[in-house]
């Protein structure tokens, strides 16, 4: 299993809980997609590596049983503070890591996975988090994944205009090449830690019993 404290050291630093608000397009085409696949009626949702709980609570306030969890301490110090602002309450917020869960199987009628699959850069770590996002999933129930392009570093050289620096061109060569995001200076303005998915990553050709689980017992 992949060390992850490099990324955990980064979002340690970094202010996720504006970056959202910073960022609208993001938060209303993800709502978007969400809403799509969103029964009327309440459920029982998580949101796995959700950062300060803005999908969260936005869930909660449409009156869905929410869960959070995050490998971020500060994160989950942010949600609990996050409370206040958006004036609901989250069922439960917990620190720990996508590839190995706590919660019981088929606990979710609706599980996001909105952040781990993009960071963890071993391919067996991404298919660990997958069995786990299926074993707590109730049968019928909706798993949402998110992804970054295999070209997110390209994009975001040339629009950053950081393109010129030798250092982050070896880092965009890298992960258009193996779509590993790699930053060996550490610097804050050149991410952490990332996998950049290409269409053949995220549907591979991999038998389907390789996301089955061991249940767990209730």
């Amino acid at each position: 299993m992949e060390d992850n404290k490099t990324v955990l050291d980064f979002y340690q630093s970094n202010n996720e809980d504006g970056r959202i608000e910073k960022n609208p397009i993001e938060f209303i085409r993800t709502k978007d997609i969400i809403l799509r696949n969103l029964p009327e009626k309440p459920i029982k949702i998580i949101d796995l590596c959700g950062a300060s709980g803005h999908y969260a609570y936005w869930l909660a306030q449409m009156g869905h049983e929410v869960h959070l969890m995050d490998l971020s301490p500060k994160h989950i110090e942010e949600a609990k503070c996050n409370k206040l602002k958006y004036n609901v309450e989250l069922a439960s917020t917990l620190c720990g890591d996508a590839r190995s869960l706590s919660y019981n199987n088929e606990s979710f009628d609706m599980v996001l996975l909105m952040g781990a699959l993009y960071h963890l850069q071993e391919r067996e770590d991404r298919i660990k988090c997958q069995r786990e996002v299926y074993r707590i999933l109730k049968n019928n129930g909706i798993a949402v994944f998110a992804y970054c392009s295999r070209y997110a570093s390209m994009l975001d050289g040339f629009k950053r205009r950081r393109a010129d620096d030798p250092i982050y061109c070896e880092i965009m060569d890298e992960g258009m090449s193996t779509g590993k995001h790699k930053n060996p200076g550490n610097k804050h303005k050149y991410f952490t830690n990332a996998f950049f998915h290409s269409t053949n990553d995220i549907y591979p050709k991999f038998p389907p019993e390789k996301l089955t689980y061991t249940k767990k017992p209730h």
